[in-house]
């Protein structure tokens, strides 16, 4: 009996779910070929999707996706599509994908659906996901959408607070080539100038 909790023990130990992914093993090869990855929640949702046509498809098993996840896709995609439930949590989770996929080096995008429906319960009743796949949005435009939809009338205060959160964002990776990459594509989407983020982020690293 000793012996058999121990394999258990053992066993637990090397089921780490923040590197596990549903479906990488079937869904390699498609990835691949592919060149690009579907990252959803659950094992309901990934099965759905191979089964309506999106076979390069896996799942985090409803658990934080990881730095180690993203790095695991790293080997396989540069491009990752994530689809998260559309509810309040699905969109900050993917906000905090967000972070993660810069630090991995992976080029994320967006994946919105209406906010009832999860990839599951949508594809059983519309079948597909293209133009929603279509209408995916990269990971700074996302940010701008969930944080601060119409930017430009809101308030000064709103402005400068959305603003520094972006920066902040951004100011946590440690390549510097990459936040500059950032630092531009959030000025173009702000309509600010690329100068007046750089001096921000500066100021924030001070």
């Amino acid at each position: 009996r000793r012996q058999r909790q121990m394999c258990i023990r053992d066993r637990n130990e090397h089921f780490a779910k923040g590197q596990l992914l549903f479906g990488l093993d079937h869904a390699k090869r498609e990835i691949q070929k592919n060149e690009s990855v579907f990252l959803v929640e659950g094992y309901t949702d990934c099965i759905a999707m191979a089964q309506y046509g999106y076979p390069n498809t896996v799942a985090t098993l409803g658990t934080a996706c990881t730095l180690d996840h993203l790095t695991i896709l790293s080997r396989y995609a540069q491009q990752m599509y994530v689809l998260y439930d559309g509810d309040n949590a699905g969109q900050q989770a993917i906000l905090r994908i967000g972070q993660l996929a810069w630090q991995a080096s992976v080029d994320l995008k967006v994946i919105s659906l209406p906010a009832a429906e999860d990839p599951a319960s949508y594809l059983a009743k519309n079948k597909n996901l293209g133009q929603f796949v279509q209408n995916a949005v990269d990971i700074v435009t996302f940010y701008i959408q969930t944080l601060g939809s119409d930017f430009m009338n809101k308030p000064l205060p709103q402005k400068l607070a959305l603003t520094r959160k972006i920066i902040d964002i951004i100011s946590k990776l440690d390549d510097q080539l990459k936040q500059d990459i950032l630092l531009e594509n959030a000025a173009q989407k702000l309509a600010l100038p690329f100068e007046s983020l750089k001096k921000e982020l500066r100021r924030m690293q001070a």
